[in-house]
């Protein structure tokens, strides 16, 4: 929703790098702050002991780092397409003139 939200309010509708790592961390951050208590509710599991599962890998992979390195990729994929897209424009920009020259 916050990808939506942001993207309505700007004119290309395009997200800058900033603005998705802001919701990746976002997202991670509530993601690994939402699991203990969930879990706690559903298992009866102390919270606090099911936080400190989170900041541990001798479980395995948590849902909030899986969130967090989904996040960071996207972001690195988002911030590559849009500097590469940029490139080409700026090539054809310069080339131009050139060609108007070799016109003449």
């Amino acid at each position: 929703m916050g990808y939506r939200l942001i993207a309505a309010t700007r004119r290309d509708r395009r997200l800058p790098p900033p603005a998705l790592t802001v919701l990746g961390l976002a997202a991670a951050a509530l993601t690994a702050g939402g699991e203990p208590p969930d879990f706690g509710l559903k298992t009866g599991v102390d919270p606090v002991r099911m936080s400190a599962v989170n900041r541990s890998l001798q479980t395995g992979v948590r849902p909030g780092m899986v969130v967090f390195v989904a996040a960071a990729t996207l972001t690195v994929i988002g911030a590559a397409r849009q500097r590469w897209s940029a490139r080409p424009a700026a090539r054809r920009e310069r080339g131009r003139p050139l060609e108007r020259e070799c016109q003449s």
